[in-house]
This record gives structure tokens, sequence and C-alpha cells, in this order.
């Protein structure tokens, strides 16, 4: 069942604190509407405190970067974001620290409602300007003040973070402390679980009575949305950045034309669809305004994307890494098609060859995933001329993998992509390896996507492809346990080889841990890894150790006089154990100290030349200088 009953009354005659009851939860019963909108809190992190209490959508501000001139940077942000019941954990900014930030506003669910164009813990999305009111709350330094209807609440930089103090204060408002464990930053950040008090709550059935009560809401991040259309802002956002710093960055290397084509193509293909949603849509004319305008910007731009577009194909040349002072009357005259084609004209000369080479179709798959397969099959269709037959067949197996991935697989079994799928490996079986590289990394606990992966190599072609082109042997397939032992990168951790057991061996490991060349064991069984890379890392290093222990095992039994001369050996060139140690070891009394052998090596040896041109081998010597102490 839910509860929810976020506090209780207890008699305060009895001088007891008010008791929070555990948060329970189902999914046969999500939490009612009312309850969404009462205590799930949105919180946003800002260098900059509101004016006249107003969050400004298209926040990103890098105009202290010379080559945009006066102007915002190229970007599509008619956009405000927000995390749910705690700051922003990770994504696109990577290692950016809101922690280090001044300043947060928070407000409950309800407060944004009107204005919500997505939904999701670490990434919800409220399109427009949005407006503080008394519903809202400002967390800011001791010392500082704020004019305004939005509540205050201060905290001490010196002794609290940022978190703590949003933390807190949501705490303090009855409001749910949630926690997104980003276990990857970046694009896949959408797999990541959140939790109330250790219960998973990271999906659309969660938020079902929300999601019904508005059906044109999206759920997702701002770049893959299970369902909505939330993700094509972060399209175009992400990629009109990445074209247009290549244009104005004289080190950027050009985007293949192929691939520039399709960028550009699907940039104008997501536009087109948001503007339709925009004019249908309940958002205030304010909204619209600032979504006009946000697109007038955006279509500057393009503009200079057509223009290098025209280049490329009319003369061979394109705007990428363009000499800055032809940038500079490019980017001012963006919104003049005919102008930047002069621009161009006159500087022919000054321009770089364009260049064809591979598109980087994985990238692009990640972005057309968020497709519907209606409409990527006719995206594709529109786009032939763009993409190689080749090309496409890797498109539509990484398209239906990664899209099953983000909409989960009761979802991707009604839009077909089973079906989909499995034409794509029987067309190819060698590509299941590439698509088992992009499964790999959704294949751990820390993942809200680990089953949703495992259901797709569950596949019989799947299975069957893995299993004729990479060696990977299973017949059925219940747990990440089971792949593990199957995979070839990591069935080694279920083998162990065993070694004869000879007196010389014995001396010979002995010797090789007392200098603290043991090298180590694998501690864990294959069954308790939660990650299939930590399990292929793992394995990987069990057959570095067991390459290096062979290596050793061999080299200590070689004469200790085919040591070479530091001073003759080539730079670059491997150097054996003795070598090694010729180099870093002055005196080698020091060295046979560690091992409490120092007297009798000194007995044996009356000088360190007298060791390096022995004709016997360290393991002998070693074994000899033990007898002499026993």
């Amino acid at each position: 069942m839910f509860n929810h009953d976020v506090k209780s009354s207890l008699d305060n005659d009895r001088g007891t604190s008010p008791e929070i009851p555990k948060f329970e939860y189902s999914i046969e019963n999500p939490p009612p509407l009312e309850v969404l909108r009462e205590n799930i809190y949105l919180t946003h992190a800002t260098n900059s405190l509101p004016k006249n209490d107003i969050l400004t959508a298209q926040a990103r501000d890098n105009t202290r970067d010379k080559k945009w001139g006066e102007s915002k940077p190229p970007s599509f942000r008619p956009t405000l974001h927000f995390s749910m019941g705690e700051l922003f954990q990770g994504g696109w900014e990577g290692g950016f620290s809101r922690e280090e930030m001044p300043y947060a506003v928070l407000f409950p669910l309800k407060t944004a409602e009107d204005q919500l164009f997505s939904v999701s813990p670490n990434d919800t999305v409220v399109v427009g300007d949005f407006q503080l009111d008394e519903s809202c709350t400002i967390v800011l330094p001791e010392g500082q003040n704020y004019e305004g209807r939005a509540k205050v609440i201060r905290y001490d930089p010196d002794s609290n973070n940022l978190r703590e103090a949003v933390n807190r204060s949501i705490g303090e408002r009855d409001g749910w402390q949630m926690h997104t464990d980003t276990f990857i930053d970046g694009p896949h950040s959408f797999a990541s679980p959140t939790g109330i008090e250790g219960v998973e709550v990271g999906s659309q059935k969660f938020f079902a009575q929300l999601l019904d009560e508005h059906p044109q809401l999206s759920y997702g991040s701002h770049f893959h949305s299970e369902r909505g259309h939330t993700w094509r802002t972060g399209v175009i956002d992400y990629r009109i950045a990445d074209i247009i710093d290549r244009y104005s960055d004289t080190l950027k290397n050009q985007i293949p034309t192929a691939e520039l084509i399709l960028w550009r193509s699907l940039i104008k293909h997501n536009l087109d669809v948001l503007d339709n949603l925009m004019s249908e849509s309940d958002y205030s004319d304010a909204v619209k305004s600032l979504y006009g305008q946000e697109r007038k910007d955006l279509v500057g731009w393009l503009n200079i994307v057509d223009a290098d577009v025209n280049l490329r194909n009319s003369q061979g040349k394109t705007i990428t890494s363009v000499k800055t002072e032809i940038w500079e009357k490019i980017r001012d005259n963006r919104n003049s098609p005919e102008t930047i084609s002069n621009i161009l004209q006159q500087h022919l000369s000054d321009l770089n060859s364009s260049r064809d080479f591979r598109t980087n179709i994985r990238g692009f798959a990640d972005t057309v995933a968020n497709m519907p397969k209606d409409e990527f099959e006719a995206f594709l269709s529109e786009n032939q001329a763009s993409i190689t037959p080749e090309e496409q067949e890797v498109l539509e197996l990484l398209y239906a993998t990664k899209r099953w991935l983000i909409i989960k697989a009761d979802q991707a079994r009604q839009e077909g992509l089973e079906n989909y799928l499995i034409s794509a490996i029987n067309k190819n079986p060698a590509a299941a390896k590439t698509m088992f590289s992009e499964l790999k990394i959704f294949l751990t606990s820390k993942c809200n996507r680990m089953d949703t992966a495992l259901e797709i190599l569950r596949l019989k072609p799947v299975l069957k492809a893995l299993s004729e082109k990479w060696g990977v042997k299973i017949s059925k397939l219940e747990s990440l346990s089971d792949l593990i032992k199957a995979c070839p990168a990591t069935a080694s951790l279920f083998e162990s080889r065993e070694e004869k057991i000879t007196l010389e061996n014995v001396d010979a490991h002995q010797f090789l841990q007392a200098i603290g060349e043991g090298l180590g064991e694998e501690t864990h069984t294959p069954a308790s890894y939660k990650s299939f890379e930590a399990a292929e890392s793992a394995a990987h290093n069990k057959e570095n150790r067991q390459r290096r222990k062979e290596k050793l095992m061999q080299e200590i039994k070689t004469p200790m006089n085919t040591t070479r001369n530091p001073d003759d050996i080539e730079w670059g060139e491997t150097l054996t154990f003795y070598e090694m140690l010729k180099r870093n070891t002055k005196n080698m009394e020091d060295f046979w100290k560690k091992l409490e052998l120092e007297t009798e090596f000194r007995k044996l040896f009356s000088t360190d030349e007298d060791f390096w041109s022995s004709g016997f081998s360290m393991l002998e010597i070693y074994t000899q200088l033990k007898k002499q102490k026993d």
C-alpha cells in the first residue's frame, strides 16, 4: 500500500516529537495525485539570485566567450530544469558540482504544474520563465538577503554545503527526501535508479496519476524520454551547440558531410514537431512567446549550418575551423542567408576543404532511439541519400537496442521492436557483438535497466548469434551470473589453472610473495559480481596476473649473468625482472635484508658484481641462502 500520511501528530503534552511513518509504495497502488503535488519538491541550484521573483529560462550563460560576441551561445533552451527531492545528481555536466553553488530554489510540484513539460526524478523540465510565489523557498548563505515573495532559508556555508541545506529545507516542509544514484553521467543517466527511503520510485508507474492527468506530459530526461517529446529539445540543444562550436573553433574537427546533413535534418524534423505541440498546447502566451524567441535564435544558427552544407556540395569547402575574423562576420550576419553566402564567396580561398569520412552511426543511433518505430522508419526513408546500406543495417540494430532500453520491454514489444531487432540480427549476426557492447554499461545492479538489457540478450536469435560469432556458450540466461560465466571476456573467472606442485614451485611462489610480487588473487566469486564491467575488469586483471606470474617464474629460473647492463639497453626496450632490479637497487644487501637473508647473501657473494655475474639463477640463490640460514 501507499502511506501518504507523511507526518502524524502525537500528544504534545507528552513532549514527544512528531512521528514520520515509513514510506510505503507498490506498483499496484501508486501515490494519489494530491500527494504527488504536495510532497514532491522541485529544486534548482543557481549562481545568481532570481530577479523580480523570476527564474529565467535559457539560463546557460556563456557570453563571456568571445566567439559568441554579444549574443548568447548557440542553444535551444526554452526550458528550466529541476531535480526532485534533492539537488541534481550528475548528468551532462559530468563533474559539475551543485554543492559549490551558493543558491537554490525549491517548491512543491503543484506550483509548477501548469508549466510542466516533463517529469523525472533527476531532470524535471518546466517550459518558459518561472514566476516564484509564496509557496517557493530561496536557500541562500547567511548574511545575504532576498527581496521578493519567496520565503528565505539561510545556511552557514562554513559548516554546511548547499545540498545539505536543501535536504534539510525539504524535510522541514514534509517533502520526500529523494535520491538518484547516477551510476553514469551523460545520456545514459535515464537508467539511474531513484529511491525514497530505499524504495525505488524512478518509473512512470510511480507518477501514473500525474501522467494520466496530463496526457501530453513527457516522462524522462532532457535527452531520453520514455514517453513524450522533451527529448527533442535536448537533441536540438546539444547538437546545434556542437555543430556551431566546430565552426567557431580553429582546432575542432569537422563533421562528415553526410552526418552533418543527417543532424540538420533531425534538428529541423524535431523543431517542426515541437512547433505543432506548442501551437496546440495550453501554455500561456508568455511561454509561447519565449519559445518563439528561442526558435528565432535557433533558425539564425541553422542558417549557418545550411550555408555550410551548400558550400560543401557546391565548392568542396567548409566553414569548420574558419579564421576568427571570417567567423565573426558570419556569426553577426546569421539571420541573413544571402549575406552569409556573399561572405563565403568573398573568402573561398581562406576556407578549408571538406572531407568525407564515416558517419558516427553509434552517436546518431543514441539520438534517434527516442523516436517511435514508425517515425524512425519514416525519417530513414526521407534521408536515404545520407546513409549507406551498411550504415543502415548497423543503425537499425542499434536503434532497436537503444530504444528497447529507453522504453523497456512491454512498450518495446507493443511497438514491434522485438521482431525489428530479431530481423536486424538475422541480417547481420556478427553485429550481435556490437549490440552487446552497447548493453554492457546497463548490466549492473546500480542500473534500473539491467533486467531490460538481459531480456534483450535472452532473445533466441541474439543468443544464437552471440554463440556463433563470439563464443558465448549459454542455453538459458536467467541472471547476470549466467552471462558472466558464459562470456569469453569473463569466463576465466570460473577457471582455475592447476599447477604441478614441486619444491621448486613452492620456493618460487614463496620468493615472489616475499619480495611483494605475490600478484594477489581474486577474492570475489563470479556469482558475487553486480556489474558485468566489474567482472570483465576482474577477468582481465586475473589474466594479466597469470601472464606476469608465468613470466616472472620463468625469469627467476634464468642465470643472473643474463642481466644486461642498464647503459646497454635502448630506450623503449622491455626490461626483465633482473634488469628492473639492477636499475632500481643500489645495494643488493638491502634487497636481501627484506628477506632476512642479508648475512647469508654477503657470505656467498663478497661483492654485488659477483652476484650479477653468477651463473646461478635467482631461484637457486634464494633456495641456497634459505638452506644456509636454516
